[in-house]
């Protein structure tokens, strides 16, 4: 095992009774050395009796809980190569990734099993299912619970180092994980992400944040996107830190939870933040045990912020992708105070350890200091390539190792990063480039509305005009005369959306809004 990877296993070496997971669905709690047991249980149960070598690609297709971590460990064990699927998908949906990945092996939860059966069944793909949760034997334990607790079969908990090792070995530039991405425009991709790459990324969110032991977070993301794989739960595990999983996003749940595990750090989206400060336990929940939240995906709008700066609790923007971290920026975040957060609005902080960042024009020349260009990420946190699509791949990753992310944006003076937006959804408006993020960051900062995105729509001689779709916050009223007040308050003339429209949600590809869903259905002049 090489000795980077070797570092997640430093805990279970050295405090084995330390407490790592508490798997709230199951009522569980697993010590480090509880997990290292489990971990090579797996590890062995997939190679001697599955017979499969360091590349072969294992399936995850449940709710968040303590299968995946296991997972995890058993991967640095074996080289075999995770992959989770987004059960919130379909079953014609999901049959391209299985057919494209072929795993041999995929646990899956009950809940999900009719599903990934008949997934398999369209990617004639010849694996075996394992039930996490089903399949109840007589001593109450699941099918898979029967591969790694132990019981009668105490044989699985000797180190199998050396006889996974003697089944091929592999390398830390070999796949560990995959990631599916670019679902929002088609079929999705697997983003392959190396034992290189994941422990970076690992290394980068605890050298960038200062995460020690003594740190606990709730994993609000589910494990089938990178951000909770990355930016909370390895960092976690590598620190000695634990973990608390949930399997559901109901904000009371989760917020009895926080008050009862006393979590220091998270990360989540604006749509979880807002749920649980909307939430009328917020008020009267104890959350003086958070020292710092990330948020994710979009900026955050200075209201839902607020919720959070006005009970203590810092809450800073970040930013990342899958194929270039996916932590890439971030604030210094233990240095911060909320003057500072003001004073860099918009921004999304600075780049992180182990990234290297280069903005330049369309020909690949560096852009003059605060210009806009694209973004380029280079560094060992990159993934390697898209799985088995070297076209793909060839779109994205350069020859020189840099990933062209597709982002627009430029760093100020005091080196903050900037985003203007993606490449592709940048509107031409009159002949000027117009970013959908500062728009929609200025309708995000009304009081009635929740969330908005704005699309560019076909305008006769302007070429394109702006388009708000609004999410409303409980109780307001739709008034687009006020929206468009608001709007030509804080914004250039021609950044002024034309239309406005009212949604109860927006469609969802796993966590991330679809704009290949709001295009299709909203992609046009008026409404």
């Amino acid at each position: 095992m090489n000795d980077a990877v070797q570092r997640f296993f430093y805990r279970m070496q050295q405090t084995p009774e330390r407490e790592a997971v508490y798997d709230s669905a199951a009522g569980r709690r697993y010590t480090y050395g509880e997990l290292g047991d489990r971990a090579r249980r797996l590890a062995a149960y997939l190679v001697d009796e599955q017979g499969l070598a360091p590349g072969d690609v294992v399936g995850l297709a449940a709710e968040n809980c303590t299968a995946f971590v296991d997972a995890f460990y058993a991967s640095c064990l074996t080289g075999i190569v995770i992959t989770t699927y987004n059960c919130r998908l379909r079953a014609v949906d999901l049959a391209p990734l299985v057919e494209r990945e072929q795993p041999r092996v995929v646990f899956a939860s009950e809940r999900h099993r009719a599903a990934m059966e008949a997934c398999m069944r369209m990617a004639r793909a010849a694996c075996v299912l394992v039930s996490i949760d089903g399949d109840v034997a007589r001593d109450g334990r699941s099918a898979y619970e029967r591969i790694v607790d132990g019981g009668a079969d105490a044989s699985r908990t000797a180190d199998g180092s050396a006889r996974f090792a003697a089944r091929g070995g592999f390398g830390f530039e070999d796949p560990q994980m995959l990631v599916h991405t670019g679902g929002t425009t088609g079929l999705p991709k697997s983003a392959v992400l190396s034992f290189r790459a994941v422990f970076y990324n690992a290394m980068s969110e605890l050298l960038t944040t200062g995460m020690t032991a003594a740190d606990c977070g709730v994993v609000f993301l589910p494990f089938f996107h990178t951000a909770g794989w990355n930016s909370a739960v390895l960092p976690l595990l590598l620190a000695g830190g634990r973990i608390v999983l949930t399997d559901t996003l109901e904000p009371g749940v989760l917020l009895h939870l926080i008050e009862q595990e006393r979590p220091t750090v998270g990360i989540a989206i604006e749509a979880i933040y807002l749920r649980l400060a909307s939430h009328p336990a917020f008020a009267t929940t104890d959350l003086s045990s958070y020292e710092r939240l990330t948020n994710g995906a979009s900026a955050i709008s200075e209201s839902t912020m607020m919720a959070y700066w006005e009970r203590g609790i810092k809450i800073l923007n970040a930013y990342g992708m899958t194929e270039t971290g996916p932590n890439n920026c971030y604030p210094p975040a233990n240095d911060l105070s909320l003057d500072d957060v003001r004073a860099h609005w918009g921004t999304v902080g600075k780049p992180m350890y182990f990234n290297e960042l280069r903005i330049v024009y369309e020909d690949g020349r560096e852009v003059a200091a605060g210009e806009d260009g694209e973004l380029w990420w280079r560094g060992p946190v990159t993934f390697s390539g898209y799985w088995k699509d070297p076209a793909a791949t060839a779109e994205v990753l350069d020859e020189d190792g840099w990933v062209h992310s597709g982002d627009i944006g430029h760093r100020d003076a005091e080196g903050y990063v900037h985003l203007q937006g993606r490449k592709k959804n940048m509107l031409i408006c009159n002949g000027e480039n117009v970013f959908p993020i500062e728009i929609e960051n200025a309708l995000k900062a009304h009081p009635s509305v929740e969330d908005c995105r704005v699309l560019g729509v076909p305008d006769g001689a302007r070429g394109e005009v702006p388009k708000a779709l609004v999410l409303l916050r409980e109780g307001a009223a739709f008034d687009r005369d006020a929206l468009e007040r608001f709007a030509r308050a804080r914004l250039a003339s021609i950044k002024v959306p034309r239309y406005y429209v009212a949604l109860d949600d927006f469609p969802r590809c796993g966590m991330k809004v679809s704009l290949e869903a709001l295009r299709a259905a909203h992609g046009f002049a008026g409404e």
